[in-house]
């Protein structure tokens, strides 16, 4: 027996992988701004190199942030894909 033949795609079609994008957006939006203002956040003296100047209330973030920025920003892409995956696994 031959399995049944697809319907074929219509242009508005949408696969379900496309349509979970748009469950990212809102969330990856707010974590963007969370991530510049966190940034903008930091003092001038921070942004001259005094790391011990710290300004975040999270520990993690806070620790990653007086290693350096790009050690936060590394972090935060980390943490932004692996958020990604898990909504686009479900």
């Amino acid at each position: 027996m031959s399995p049944l033949p697809r319907s074929p795609t219509r242009a508005g079609d949408k696969s379900p992988v496309t349509s979970r994008y748009w469950l990212l957006l809102p969330a990856l939006v707010c974590y963007v701004a969370d991530i510049g203002l966190t940034l903008g956040g930091q003092s001038p003296a921070y942004w001259r190199g005094d790391r011990g100047r710290v300004e975040e209330i999270n520990p993690l973030a806070g620790w990653l942030l007086s290693v350096h920025p790009v050690a936060f920003l590394a972090a935060a892409v980390a943490w932004a894909a692996a958020f990604a995956a898990v909504i686009l696994s479900v």
